[in-house]
């Protein structure tokens, strides 16, 4: 996986679970974000993407969202020619993650890898912050 050069200060978390989603707040917040914007599925997304994208650090999408879900979303990204990294956590299975990997690649994103919920704060760490 790849890893990020500096701390992100800046997270959109795409999700439709709000307890995700103010668990992943907390951690950023602990890291020191200066910016956490909340998106509940694929169409806030894409309307907070369009006021907020030139700030983003980094994207963190849940797979399995109502109506707009986050492989289409990975699909507005390629249509966008988003640089923004992407980072998946979901509560999926690891076939649907390898296959969103594998569509993240093809799309050409940067992909920082696919993490399983409950979101675990060591394994965000070790791809998000910087080696010590």
């Amino acid at each position: 996986m790849k890893r990020l050069v500096n701390p992100v200060c800046k997270v959109m978390i795409i999700d439709d679970d709000p307890l995700h989603c103010e668990i992943a707040r907390s951690f950023f917040e602990k890291t020191g974000a200066t910016l956490i914007v909340i998106a509940n599925d694929g169409n806030q997304a894409v309307k907070k993407l369009e006021q907020y994208a030139d700030q983003m650090d980094l994207l963190m999408v849940d797979l399995n969202m109502p109506d707009f879900d986050g492989v289409e979303l990975l699909g507005y990204l390629q249509d966008t020619n988003c640089d923004i990294p992407v980072l998946i956590v979901s509560g999926t299975t690891k076939s649907v993650f390898v296959a969103s990997e594998s569509l993240a690649k093809q799309y050409g994103l940067f992909f920082l890898g696919a993490l399983e919920k409950p979101l675990n704060y060591s394994q965000l760490e070790k791809i998000l912050l910087p080696c010590r």
